[in-house]
């Protein structure tokens, strides 16, 4: 339902009393973009800098790119807002963070290929004042046009520009100022300058001159500036429809499709305005592809008249058709009409990815804007692209290993988990000897004195004892097997945290007799407990596939007990540092033993209380601790450390993750701990994740009421008023519920609800700062609003308690009896629209991660593949953005949205008329099963090129080349060995060139710097080499772990003979440039062959390329049928079996498509009432929205409610629109 009007406004009551009134005066509004950059010719893009002190600066600045990216001609190539997220190391993001690689940026792609945007970004940073010292001056030049706006646009992500100065170039090639010295507001991507008051001008070019950047030692970047000529022509409309038609599959369910709009009118052309080719109003400006934005208004005013408009959505013409009736026919289509036309070079393809995601990133591969595509995304990934700086999950033992929260539940406790095997006789025949023999990172005992022939260490296996490395107070001291069960021949891996006392540099020594072993410290480590019901140590998988950074090495037999000593690392005070020992005993005594010196203090054994078997682990970690002297990080994380006694991997409360879990407290003692650090408090200005405002989320269910001041989650260091004095945090009592935040005064501030906190359920809970306000949210809806008039005190030193409060009143520690499932801390203040998604993607049903989601056509195909597959509707909406809508949002009932009515219709107020179709749309429905997108083949050949050969050749003595000739080149040889005579390539020095043909020794008509190269001159003499470019589709595709390209003249001759000039790949195909290298001889002026693919006769060697990778193919459909009986079904019976059969290649598994067969089967199965109804209008109206048919007398129906599944709205004078309506079952 649309709630504002086209100024972004909510919608008043006089246009609700307006658009339902008996009598309406209704006026439309369509705007027509006639000129833009996209459409301006002889377009010419430059860049210089003013008062340059130094000859040196001009190219630098001229560059504006780096490599054959961020050309500043981007900034007029049509495409005004940022699509991928592009990262450069040392930009900053919006918030002047420096960008990282935290997965909300894109990778950059091999090669610009032309096809998407990128921008200018300058090469030369602002200063510590976001000041340039030299501004940069992007000038562009044009056929002379009319334009009254030109628009301005920055990034969205990063390079963002504050100050500026815009000018046209008039017919007279002066420059005037439209703006000068122009802020663009913080967190404003874009501004729109009018031009004189409104009136159009005559112009030839533009150029803007960049002062400032919004964060300072920026680099500034322009996506772009774009003249437009944009008019009002609703005074010539004299009829218009606008349809809104959900293209579903074989079901009138509101979901499974693509939604594609279309827009028709016929405009007045008695003045001939609008006659094609005519230069008298706006024909010379008839073409494909110009924009309209269409709207409705309703006269809500008479004195003077006043008029709201509601949107009607965003087109692109596909036709004029002038009649000689004297008015023009406009045929019309939305956005989606670009997915149509273009098709996807080389394909499409994500992996693991949910269905909203997918179709994110195909958007973006047509320049379709990243900012203006809407969906609920996973929860997780919802978190870190929303500013999320730390974010704790509590799912210690499941997240990436597999398991579920049937798992049984474990408590952390201090020490380190040690897991044994005893190592058998070796078998080389064995499938773990075979297996092992394939893995990379598998430890060999063979080679190793006293362990010859003993098995290989497998992983895979189960350890024969598994428990606590503590021995007394000892973290690891260890002389024996355990049980003391076997003597010799063994090998343990014990891992788990170690956590600082204090702050300092720390040095570790590990004693070893009679083995080996190697000592891990840093780097993400292993941190899931062992789960003894799964019983292997696969299960114990890292969020980074990464043990850890290795310290020692000391994988050999020392046969008496010798020492060995780390380089010192700096740890921070109650920080978890990840470690991991891996060890082997042969025969004898053995000692295996951990140490540590904290700064130039004394070794001592690590106790037993600075160890911990598993921690609250951040999984997004906002934290930059990297010290290259000794290569030490914490992988950027701020890990919690539990204390008490709390139980892990108990249920979670996050229905659209099917292996959340959650942590469970007693109530008695139980808490986690966040140690303070720069990172995460959100006070602090020299932070670089301040941004001044600020965000705290979980997902909580309480057992019961909290004592005191109920703090249950936060840094307060009191939750007490009159002792506290600075922090935030969440309260639960039996009278309130609700946030608190200290301000640098001391007073503290409390948005909440005066009632008692709701028990024994999830809750999700919010609290925001934005400045000026503190807000509280409880399951997505506003509670409270506070304004916050101080800056808040600081939080310098304060831990963050999960489960615990310091609270005096009376004066003891209070703690939470509850679990908790999430906890979030953001450096932004969530809008109240991402509130509310995070909210609903907590309580909506499993949000499914496809193993592979990827097509080859057009993008409006692989769109409604993908949508089909995911069950998902992807649809264009009325204010010009993409939205995607899971089927669980359409119809759970938990999201208001769609679960309740947003309209009523009724024959005795705006029914103007009816129709009721029944439909019996299935009582069978068969989902195929592809089963080979989820489980794909090893790495095989992909590509194999024809018989082909390289040689080489001279430039004719005496005769220099010119980096402009292109006309010929003159050779010693081109007939023996023979040259492609009717065109092809070759390479002089670095340039490579392009030839159409070979007349006697002559390259005719060159094509010259091809392949990103640059032309060149070449001197008399110099080696012309052959080149070959290939391009290909993979014998089996799509494909995935595409291996760089293994050719036999580069693997198995030394020195090469052949080059690899350049190599694309792409999902369904790729491209290779390889030519000839100077190591070939030449004599005699002829050239020697070597070989790409094919026998060499002369030496009778043969030679090969290939190229591998792991392709994925529909390798054939295995139904899996959800259907009723018709020995029990009421529907068969009656009606006889009616079947839909939905085959899509991304359902891969039997529990996902029995899923969508028996949803689909409860929505269908006994017939659906469909009705189409003329309404007076109801312009809010959008697809997929539910609505009450309160009552239709003649057709016997009374409050049912319906789907939205098709409108129309035409306007003629008065508007009349047409909705088909599918009833909710």
């Amino acid at each position: 339902m649309i709630t504002v009007n086209d100024q972004g406004v909510t919608l008043s009551s006089g246009f609700n009393t307006a658009s339902t009134a008996i009598v309406q005066k209704v006026k439309p509004k369509v705007i027509a973009e006639w000129r833009n950059s996209r459409t301006l010719s002889n377009v010419s893009v430059s860049l210089a800098a003013s008062d340059y002190s130094d000859s040196d600066d001009p190219p630098t600045l001229g560059e504006g790119n780096i490599g054959d990216f961020f050309d500043v001609r981007q900034v007029m190539n049509g495409w005004n807002e940022q699509t991928f997220a592009w990262p450069v190391a040392g930009d900053k993001d919006v918030d002047g963070n420096v960008i990282r690689a935290d997965g909300t940026w894109s990778a950059m792609p091999e090669k610009n290929d032309g096809t998407l945007e990128f921008g200018w970004r300058g090469k030369v940073k602002s200063n510590s004042s976001g000041v340039f010292t030299t501004p940069p001056i992007i000038t562009a030049t044009f056929d002379q046009e009319k334009i009254n706006y030109i628009e301005v646009h920055t990034s969205e992500y990063s390079g963002a520009i504050k100050e500026y100065t815009l000018e046209y170039k008039n017919t007279s090639d002066n420059y005037v100022a439209v703006v000068t010295n122009h802020e663009l507001a913080k967190g404003t991507s874009m501004a729109r300058h009018t031009l004189s008051g409104g009136d159009t001008i005559d112009m030839r070019g533009v150029r803007l001159t960049i002062y400032k950047t919004q964060n300072p030692l920026d680099y500034a970047r322009v996506n772009e500036i774009t003249p437009i000529y944009e008019t009002d022509i609703s005074d010539y409309v004299m009829t218009f429809s606008y349809s809104k038609n959900r293209e579903l599959h074989d079901t009138t369910v509101p979901l499974g499709g693509i939604a594609a709009n279309t827009f028709n009118m016929n405009l007045d052309n008695t003045g001939h305005e609008f006659t094609i080719g005519n230069n008298k109003l706006y024909g010379q400006y008839l073409a494909k592809d110009v924009k309209l934005t269409v709207s409705l208004g309703w006269r809500t005013g008479t004195d003077p008249e006043i008029y709201e408009y509601v949107n009607c959505g965003t087109y692109w013409v596909d036709e004029w058709k002038n009649h000689s009736s004297m008015n023009v026919a406009v045929q019309c289509r939305d956005f989606t009409r670009f997915l149509i036309d273009s098709k996807i070079e080389g394909g499409f393809i994500v992996r693991n990815s949910d269905g909203a995601s997918a179709m994110r990133q195909l958007m973006m591969t047509a320049n379709f804007p990243r900012a203006d595509f809407e969906a609920l995304f996973p929860y997780q990934l919802a978190v870190r692209e929303d500013g999320g700086v730390a974010h704790y999950r509590f799912n210690e033992g499941a997240a990436s290993g597999g398991l579920t929260s049937g798992a049984t539940p474990i408590n952390p406790s201090t020490g380190l988990l040690a897991r044994w095997w005893i190592l058998g006789d070796f078998d080389p025949l064995s499938r773990e000897a075979l297996d092992e023999s394939m893995v990379s990172d598998r430890l060999l005992s063979s080679g190793i004195s006293g362990l010859a022939g003993k098995e290989y260490i497998s992983y895979k296996k189960s350890p024969n004892a598994v428990g606590v490395s503590t021995v007394g107070n000892d973290a690891v001291n260890i002389t024996e097997y355990p049980s003391n069960e076997v003597t010799e021949y063994y090998h343990t891996v014990i891992d788990g945290y170690f956590i600082p006392p204090s702050s300092d540099n720390y040095a570790f020594r590990v004693t070893i007799e009679n083995g080996g072993f190697k000592l891990y410290v840093g780097g993400a480590s292993s941190k899931y407990i062992y789960d003894s019901s799964d019983n292997l140590e696969k299960s114990r998988k890292d969020i980074d596939s990464y043990k850890g950074e290795l310290r020692l090495s000391r994988w050999f037999n020392d046969t008496t007990e010798q020492p060995h000593t780390v380089t010192s690392i700096p740890l921070l005070a109650n920080q978890p540092a990840p470690i991991r020992i891996e060890a082997f005993h042969v025969v004898g005594d053995f000692k295996l033993k951990l140490e540590r010196k904290i700064g130039s203090g004394s070794w001592a054994t690590v106790a037993d209380t600075e160890t911990t078997t598993d921690i609250a682990f951040d999984v997004i970690g906002g934290r930059d601790d990297y010290v290259s002297a000794n290569n030490y990080s914490s992988a950027i994380r701020n890990h919690g450390v539990y204390s008490g006694d709390p139980i892990l991997r108990k249920p979670g409360g996050s229905a659209g993750d099917p292996k959340d879990l959650s942590v469970q407290f007693d109530g008695i003692g139980d808490f986690v701990t966040i140690p303070y650090d720069e990172s995460i408090d959100m006070t602090d200005s020299s932070s670089e994740n301040y941004t001044g405002s600020f965000s705290i989320e979980a997902l909580v269910k309480f057992d019961s009421y909290l004592a005191g001041e109920g703090a249950y989650i936060g840094n307060m260091d009191n939750a007490h008023a009159v002792y506290g004095s600075k922090g935030i945090g969440f309260i639960h009592t039996a009278a309130a519920h609700g946030v608190k935040l200290y301000g640098v005064s001391g007073a503290q501030v409390t948005a909440y609800e005066a009632s008692a906190g709701v028990n024994n359920v999830w809750r999700h809970v919010v609290g925001t700062y934005d400045g000026s306000y503190l807000k509280y949210y409880v399951n997505g809806e506003l509670i409270d609003t506070q304004t916050f008039s101080e800056a808040p005190a600081l939080w310098d030193g304060q831990d963050f308690l999960i489960g615990k409060s310091v609270d005096s009143s009376p004066a003891d520690n209070k703690f939470l009896d509850g679990n908790v499932g999430e906890f979030a801390i953001y450096r932004t203040a969530l809008s109240a629209n991402k509130v509310r998604d995070h909210y609903y993607s907590t309580i909506m049903s499993e949000i499914r991660i496809h193993p592979y989601l990827f097509g080859e056509n057009e993008r409006f195909s692989i769109a409604g593949n993908i949508a089909t597959g995911d069950l998902g509707m992807f649809y264009f909406d009325e204010f010009g953005k993409f939205r995607y809508d899971h089927f669980n949002r359409l119809h759970e009932s938990e999201i208001p949205q769609h679960s309740t009515s947003q309209a009523t219709l009724s024959d005795s107020t705006n029914i103007k008329s009816a129709e009721r179709r029944f439909e019996l749309l299935a009582n069978k429905v068969t989902v195929k099963v592809n089963p080979t997108i989820s489980k794909n083949v090893g790495i095989s050949s992909i590509w194999r090129p024809p018989n082909s050969s390289l040689t080489a050749t001279k430039i004719t003595s005496g005769v220099d080349i010119s980096d402009s000739e292109t006309t010929e080149i003159s050779s010693d040889n081109t007939y023996n060995p023979p040259w492609e005579v009717s065109g092809g390539y070759i390479k002089i020095e670095d340039e490579i060139i392009k030839y159409d043909s070979i007349d006697e020794n002559y390259f005719k008509t060159l094509t010259r710097g091809q392949f990103g190269t640059t032309a060149a001159s070449h001197a008399a003499g110099e080696m012309i080499r052959e080149v070959r470019y290939f391009q290909f589709d993979w014998s089996k595709a799509p494909a995935v772990d595409i291996r760089p390209p293994y050719i036999a003249g580069i693997e198995f001759e030394d020195p090469p003979l052949i080059s690899i000039d350049r190599f694309r790949k792409r999902p369904y195909g790729g491209e290779i440039v390889l030519s000839a290298t100077e190591n070939i001889k030449i004599e005699d002026s002829i050239g020697e062959v070597v070989f790409i693919e094919g026998k060499n006769d002369y030496t009778g060697v043969s030679y090969f390329a290939s190229i591998a990778g792991r392709t994925i193919s529909d390798g054939g459909s295995i139904a899996k049928i959800s259907s009723q009986s018709s020995a029990y079904s009421e529907s068969v019976r009656k009606y006889g079996i009616k079947e839909v059969t939905i085959d899509n290649r991304f359902i891969g598994d039997d529990v996902y498509a029995k899923r969508l067969a028996d949803f689909l089967l409860d929505k269908m199965q006994n017939g659906v009432p469909i009705i189409d109804v003329q309404i007076t209008s109801i312009p809010q109206l959008q697809l997929g929205d539910r609505v009450t048919v309160e009552q239709i007398e003649q057709l016997g129906i009374s409050n049912k409610q319906y789907w939205v599944i098709e409108s129309k709205i035409n306007y003629s004078g008065g508007v009349s629109q047409s909705l088909t309506l599918r009833e909710v079952v």
